[in-house]
């Protein structure tokens, strides 16, 4: 029986204002007594009080007094209430009462029907199933110290239970991935902590700072992020190679293999959070609850368009900026030389601008094919070919002209080129001065031997009979309408964007100056391909990436006075990007399945930070197609035999 002077004395010790800490352990306090100690805790300045190895759960449900002194009392900081045989039901009822209260920062329930986890939060057991250790039996609270006694742990911890901040010194961390520093970042972004069995903790919007502060155990704290499902590490912090299997680990309600290479790894040392004033010096509260990340729902997705698409910053032609790009070409050229008369002139003007977007288009096409380092130029023997193409040398009816005469207006064009400007080499042809050269060619052929009156028939001939057909073979555009820019490969690119930032990333600094915006040139695109074993491929040649970069880049005015043209930013990046992959892959599929095919070689680049997927984000598309190539197969056996 709680007997009254018992009473008596308990009350004033609990309600005198002097005493700080109060050990009323091994007393028989009952579940009567609990009910006045809690009552008088209501009003009380004690910050430490020891309640254990008595029989408070037996006699009387004190929870409506205990819920009612948590909410009321913001003193106590170190509360024990072990081994009190207190039932599920009452751990249900005062579970829900301390959610509310943030003050208690240590908190001991062992040996009844709970356990406190890592944030404090006292989980009820129903059955009074209650795992006892060595350590927990042995560890009683002293004031608000730190005891030293350390919990055993191991490199995947899966259920810490009975944990207490202030007793196991515990430390607070801020964890964060840094975008500039980390790694790319995109949501949903989850950190996978080791005290924790690796479970997913959500770290917010990118937008909002991907950051948690987290109280963790001293030890070793072993973790990995997932980025958009993308399993990594932040480089910037402290890694190391793991040799040990991680099999089913939480991500967003599934359970993954960890593949993994290295895992980021923390030393956290043991440290008083309480001061001698019985104040905390921690800014984590207890029973706080973690951020929650709801998916997007399906069913309100918006209908895809090329504005929300990863596409969206690629600049298309249009008439006014192929109108600029033409009067530039027109003025830097000496065509306004070459004709003389005025109306002739102006009509040149009109049927070439007429004509500009499939001569820029084409210019574009051959210069691939013999850059001068980065410059993308026209050397005589791609032109030679070119002309050959067209038949040019071909005499007909209208005229002729012999080879020898098309190689001195080429060396006529490209005479006299401005000495200083790496962007116009001297032994290469650029833009303006192939449209310059047909209006030399066309005078030639045509003016020359008095069967065309002006220029203006001379260009319309020339164009009807040599250049028109293979002129418009290529239209860049038609690539971006009928394969790329869809949903699929928008979905596909959202999806790996990690791996595509960190791609751009690491190929985007070689010949970035300070200040400039990241850019990736031509050299730093081939030893992208060369890394990731490109060169091995039978389908992949070394003109793959030229014709990638070149025709991924979007259409500038002035291409002699700026350096815009070698300088690939990410949107141009993601193109050239998906142009390899169809060029790698000749069969019939989606552009997407073959971007995705491109990406997961990409991930030997980073496998100290990425782990290979294990499954495609498109696999239900590839079990049709192999299922349809395995049919195949097996029905050309069929014909074989037959």
């Amino acid at each position: 029986m709680f007997q009254s002077y018992q009473y008596k004395l308990v009350i004033f010790c609990i309600t005198n204002e002097d005493i700080s800490e109060l050990y009323l352990h091994f007393n028989r306090l009952n579940g009567i007594a609990a009910v006045q100690i809690f009552s008088s805790l209501m009003k009380s300045n004690l910050k430490v009080l020891d309640l254990s190895q008595n029989s408070l759960g037996i006699g009387y449900d004190w929870s409506q007094s205990f819920n009612k002194m948590v909410s009321a009392n913001k003193e106590l900081i170190h509360f024990d209430l072990s081994f009190n045989k207190i039932d599920y039901f009452i751990t249900c009822q005062i579970a829900e009462g301390l959610k509310k209260n943030k003050s208690i920062i240590g908190f001991h329930f062992t040996g009844n029907s709970g356990y406190v986890d890592t944030k404090g939060f006292l989980v009820p057991i129903e059955k009074g199933i209650v795992e006892q250790t060595q350590h927990q039996i042995a560890q009683r609270i002293q004031g608000c110290q730190y005891i030293k006694q350390k919990r055993l742990r191991s490199y995947r911890d899966a259920k810490i239970r009975d944990c207490c901040w202030i007793c196991e010194g515990w430390r607070q961390i801020e964890f964060e991935w840094n975008p500039k520093t980390s790694g790319p970042a995109n949501d949903p972004m989850f950190i996978h902590l080791s005290y924790l069995n690796y479970d997913d903790l959500y770290l917010g919007k990118v937008e909002s700072g991907l950051k948690v502060q987290r109280m963790v155990p001293p030890g070793m704290c072993y973790y990995f992020f997932t980025n958009d499902s993308m399993q990594c590490v932040a480089k910037d912090q402290m890694h190391k190679r793991w040799p040990l299997p991680l099999n089913k680990v939480k991500v967003q309600d599934k359970e993954i293999d960890v593949k993994l290479q290295q895992l980021n790894q923390m030393n956290v040392v043991g440290t008083q959070i309480i001061d001698k004033y019985y104040m905390p010096i921690i800014n984590v509260q207890p029973r706080q609850e973690d951020l929650l990340y709801v998916p997007e729902r399906i069913d309100n997705r918006i209908l895809w368009t090329f504005p929300i698409s990863l596409f969206r910053d690629w600049k298309q032609d249009n008439e006014e900026l192929i109108e600029k790009c033409f009067i530039n070409d027109w003025n830097q050229s000496r065509i306004t030389k070459l004709i003389k008369d005025e109306d002739d002139r102006n009509a040149c003007y009109n049927f070439l601008l007429g004509n500009y977007q499939q001569i820029k288009d084409s210019y574009k096409h051959y210069a691939c094919l013999s850059p001068i380092g980065d410059i993308w130029a026209i050397s005589s023997l791609i032109n030679l070919q070119l002309l050959s193409i067209v038949r040019m040398t071909e005499t007909s009816e209208k005229g002729s002209i012999k080879q020898q005469d098309m190689e001195l207006k080429y060396l006529a064009t490209i005479s006299g080129t401005e000495k200083g400007n790496y962007r116009k080499p001297e032994r290469g042809m650029i833009r303006f001065q192939f449209l310059e050269m047909f209006v030399r060619i066309a005078e030639d052929k045509y003016i020359k031997n008095g069967i065309a009156k002006s220029f203006e028939e001379a260009l319309k001939w020339i164009w009807e009979d040599h250049l028109k057909q293979e002129f418009i073979k290529y239209n860049t555009q038609i690539f971006r309408d009928t394969r790329y820019w869809n949903e699929q490969c928008d979905l596909c690119m959202k999806h790996y964007k990690t791996i595509l930032d960190s791609i751009f990333i690491r190929y985007s600094v070689k010949k970035v100056k300070p200040g400039q915006k990241p850019f990736m040139s031509l050299q730093e695109l081939q030893e992208m391909c060369s890394h990731i074993g490109l060169n091995q491929i039978e389908t992949f040649g070394p003109n793959t990436p030229l014709f990638a970069f070149n025709k991924s880049m979007m259409t500038q005015i002035d291409e002699i006075n700026s350096d815009r043209i070698f300088q690939m930013t990410f949107v141009e990046f993601l193109e050239a990007f998906a142009r390899i992959a169809e060029d790698l892959d000749n069969r019939p599929i989606g552009l997407h399945l073959k971007i995705e095919q491109l990406i997961w070689k990409c991930y030997v680049l980073f496998a100290d930070l990425y782990a290979l997927p294990t499954q495609s984000y498109f696999q239900d598309e590839w079990d049709i197609i192999n299922n349809q190539s395995l049919k195949q197969i097996i029905d050309d056996d069929i014909d074989d035999f037959n």
